[in-house]
């Protein structure tokens, strides 16, 4: 499964909005708008997390970009 997320820039997950491609075009269907700051990237959800609430992901995960690449890695 696939996320987009809004973070902060130390990584804290401040929204997640699963990616579904159900719209006629396939396009995706929401976007996050983050506020000043903030970053959206769109995400892998680690596997065993696929089927666990968004809000839980949030809370266990936040966002590591110092690679160039986002990746959600678990909270220190």
């Amino acid at each position: 499964m696939r996320v987009y997320a809004a973070y902060e820039p130390d990584g804290r997950i401040v929204a997640l909005a699963e990616i579904s491609e159900s719209s006629a075009d396939g396009e995706p269907t929401m976007r996050i708008l983050p506020y000043e700051q903030q970053k959206v990237a769109e995400l892998e959800v680690p596997q065993g997390f696929e089927e666990r609430p968004l809000a839980e992901i949030a809370a266990q995960y936040t966002v590591d970009s110092s690679s160039g690449e986002a990746r959600l890695v678990p909270s220190s």
